[in-house]
C-alpha cells in the first residue's frame, strides 16, 4: 500500500516538472498532452493531500478514543473492586444521559466527558444534587411490564397515551379490569392506582424487579396499623416476545403451541 501511494505521489509531481521543461525544449503534439495530464495530477494531488490528512485525523481520533475507553474501563474496573459500586453506576448512569453518538463524532467532547466521569469514579468531584451527572435509577419504562405475587395477582402496565395517565393497568380478575386513576411519583418509585371496587392501591420499588404492593378499601375508615396487614410483595416478570415463540413453538394438530393466550 505504501509503495502505491509513493508511486502516485512520484507521477504528480513528474509530470507537471516535464510540463514545464517541455515549455521550453519540446513542441505541441508533447507540450498539449503533458499539460493536460498536469491539470489531471493538480486535481490527484489535491485529493492524495486529502486522503492523507482524513486519514491522519481518524487515527489521531481513534487513539483518543482507544486511549479514553481504556481508562473507563480501568476505572470502572477498579473502582468495583475497591467496593465503590453505587458511585460507579451512578456516574455510569450520568455518562450514558449526557452521551449522545452520531454518525459525526466529535472526539473531544467524548474525552471530556469519560474524563470527567473517571474523575467522579474515583471520588475526586462530587455531583450537587441539580447535577446533569444525577440521573435517577428509576425511569418510565421501569414499571411496564407483567407484575406478579404469590397469591396470583397480578398486573399488566403498559405507557398509557390516552386520558393524561402515564400508564394503562390491567389487574387480574374474572373478567380482567382496567385501572383507574393512575399516577406515579416524580422519581418513578411510587406508582399508585385504584380498581372497579373502589380498592387503592400504592406500589413501592424496593428495586426495578420488585414492588411492595399496599392496597385498602376507600369506602372504609382502615387506620394504619391494619393497612400494614393488607401488603405483599410482587415480582415483575418477564414475558417472551412474539419472536421468541416462533422460534421455541411446536405444532400440534395444525395448532401452534406459542399462540398467544391471556394470563
Amino acid at each position: 500500500m505504501n509503495i502505491v501511494i509513493t508511486l502516485i505521489i512520484a507521477v504528480v509531481l513528474v509530470i507537471p516538472v516535464l510540463w514545464l521543461v517541455s515549455e521550453f525544449k519540446f513542441g505541441k503534439c508533447i507540450r498539449i498532452p503533458l499539460g493536460g495530464l498536469a491539470i489531471l495530477c493538480s486535481f490527484a494531488a489535491a485529493a492524495v493531500i486529502y486522503i492523507i490528512s482524513a486519514t491522519s485525523i481518524q487515527f489521531n481520533d481513534n487513539a483518543c478514543y482507544g486511549r479514553a475507553t481504556k481508562d473507563l474501563i480501568n476505572t470502572t474496573v477498579a473502582q468495583i473492586e475497591d467496593g465503590q459500586l453505587d458511585r460507579v453506576m451512578k456516574v455510569l448512569r450520568g455518562l450514558n444521559s449526557l452521551y449522545n453518538p452520531s454518525y459525526q463524532e466529535d472526539s473531544p467532547n467524548y474525552v471530556k466527558l469519560v474524563s470527567e466521569a473517571t474523575s467522579r469514579m474515583r471520588g475526586e468531584s462530587e455531583s450537587k444534587d441539580n447535577s446533569k451527572w444525577n440521573v435517577q435509577p428509576f425511569g418510565i419504562n421501569t414499571w411496564v411490564g407483567h407484575w406478579e405475587g404469590n397469591t396470583g395477582f397480578w398486573i399488566v402496565i403498559s405507557i398509557s397515551f390516552i386520558d393524561k395517565q402515564p400508564y394503562e393497568i390491567i389487574r387480574s380478575g374474572c373478567p380482567e379490569t382496567k385501572m383507574s386513576a393512575v399516577s406515579v411519583s416524580e422519581d418513578y418509585r411510587t406508582l399508585k392506582f385504584q380498581d372497579s371496587n373502589n380498592m387503592m392501591h400504592i406500589l413501592k420499588l424496593v428495586n426495578k424487579y420488585e414492588a411492595i404492593h399496599e392496597w385498602h378499601d376507600l369506602d372504609k375508615n382502615q387506620d394504619g396499623e391494619n393497612r400494614r396487614d393488607n401488603l405483599s410483595h410482587l415480582f415483575k416478570l418477564t414475558r417472551p416476545t412474539e419472536d421468541q415463540k416462533k422460534v421455541t413453538g411446536q405444532i400440534i394438530q395444525g395448532i401452534p403451541t406459542n399462540r398467544s393466550s391471556q394470563p
